[in-house]
């Protein structure tokens, strides 16, 4: 019996050891589950071409279904281009915009989320919206609180602001989409923090002016915040 000592230590350290294991088994499961796969497609939409546009996204999310994409996120008002000026108050094209987004949403039933921005019409208001796409559903995710009036743009002219704000969560981590303008001011950023978000996506829009200087140059001045 002398050696029950050491017999006990050993059975002791062995199930130390097992437990030990497990747990970083556990933490390295929860670290990969943490990793997420973002791809930003910074890609140019046709103004008010809907059926090129929606091409584009599809054929975009084909390819991060593919290569196992969690989040694909397009850039503001990416599915009517930007900006689209009065054509937003035709309601012809808010039909049309409807019909596309649901065709797409037909479409996204792979595991990567989608993402993209469009105008959206609700009790007569229009807004600057983010939508959000995964398995045939589509939500809005994020609408445009601040909304710029100067130079190039006058938003306020064609959309209502509002602070409506959802986060995303994959993977344990929760994600606030802020747009544009709305990464600016802090308040947003603020409000989304106390949501609870860990992550903040800023999808930007913006136009392209080309002076004569710029163009002798070859050059283009963004005034967009990017």
């Amino acid at each position: 019996y002398k050696d029950q000592p050491k017999l006990f230590e050993r059975y002791v350290y062995c199930i130390i050891s097992k437990i030990f294991y497990f747990a970083i088994s556990i933490r390295s499961k929860f670290q990969m589950d943490k990793n997420l796969k973002i791809m930003l497609a910074q890609l140019n939409p046709i103004v008010g071409d809907l059926e090129n546009n929606s091409k584009i996204i599809l054929e975009t999310y084909k390819r991060a279904s593919k290569n196992k994409v969690d989040i694909l996120a397009f850039p503001e008002m990416f599915l009517s281009g930007y900006q689209i000026q009065d054509l937003v108050f035709m309601p012809a094209f808010q039909k049309d915009l409807e019909k596309y987004i649901r065709y797409i949403g037909k479409h996204c039933i792979n595991n990567t989320y989608l993402l993209f921005g469009s105008p959206v019409v609700e009790k007569e208001k229009i807004f600057n919206a983010y939508l959000l796409f995964k398995n045939g559903k589509v939500k809005i995710i994020s609408k445009k609180y601040h909304l710029p009036n100067d130079t190039l743009f006058d938003e306020k002219r064609y959309f209502s602001e509002s602070d409506h704000k959802e986060l995303l969560e994959i993977k344990g981590i929760k994600i606030g989409f802020p747009i544009c303008e709305d990464i600016w001011y802090d308040d947003i950023s603020k409000m989304l923090k106390k949501k609870g978000a860990e992550l903040l996506i800023s999808p930007n829009g913006s136009c392209l002016l080309y002076t004569s200087d710029a163009a002798d140059e070859g050059l283009g001045v963004d005034l967009g915040g990017r």
